[in-house]
């Protein structure tokens, strides 16, 4: 097979992923040093910043793990006749497909617990910068809870959505609903 079967080889795709983790994991490391050299001791916001990092690992990993089950499901659904060609054995398959959801939702709260890590470390940051100004602090507090529930939703989505997906579940995702497959 090819491996290239939408606009994106499959090599190139790990490329470009791992050169931007490279860029935030070089980022955030580079931050946290020059605060321990800076100030000797790390605050809450850095913490934060140590545990996005650690989630955006983990997501990553678990990207580049998914990456060849994506790739054949681009080829199951664009050219399914090369991939019965190629001789690969069913039952694999139907065992990748079925891996699909779960590996997209762990990535998916993986991932955004990073990001909203990042956006809890900035409110962090800010908090210091607004303390003194009573009005702007009542906006910071709108914003903390806004972000704490728009948060909550973003990294339980996929479970709330469609708790049970999958050929055994009988349920399948399509965009932001989940359908019965009979």
């Amino acid at each position: 097979m090819s491996n290239s079967t939408g606009r994106i080889s499959e090599l190139t795709f790990k490329v470009v992923i791992g050169v931007f983790f490279g860029f935030a994991m070089a980022a955030a490391t580079a931050r946290v040093a020059i605060r321990l050299w800076l100030r000797m001791r790390l605050r809450l916001d850095d913490y934060l910043l140590l545990f996005s990092s650690a989630c955006l690992v983990a997501s990553t990993g678990l990207l580049y793990y998914g990456t060849p089950i994506i790739f054949l499901t681009a080829e199951v659904v664009f050219n399914p006749s090369a991939v019965f060609r190629s001789g690969i054995n069913q039952d694999d398959l139907l065992h990748d497909l079925n891996l699909i959801p779960k590996i997209n939702w762990a990535y998916l709260a993986l991932s955004w617990t990073t990001i909203f890590l990042i956006k809890f470390g900035f409110l962090v940051l800010f908090r210091q910068l607004v303390d003194r100004v009573p009005t702007i602090y009542k906006f910071w507090k709108c914003t903390l809870i806004i972000t704490i529930f728009v948060g909550a939703f973003a990294i339980c989505d996929g479970f709330i959505a469609c708790p049970k997906e999958g050929r055994d579940a009988g349920m399948i995702r399509q965009g932001l609903r989940c359908i019965l497959v009979r």
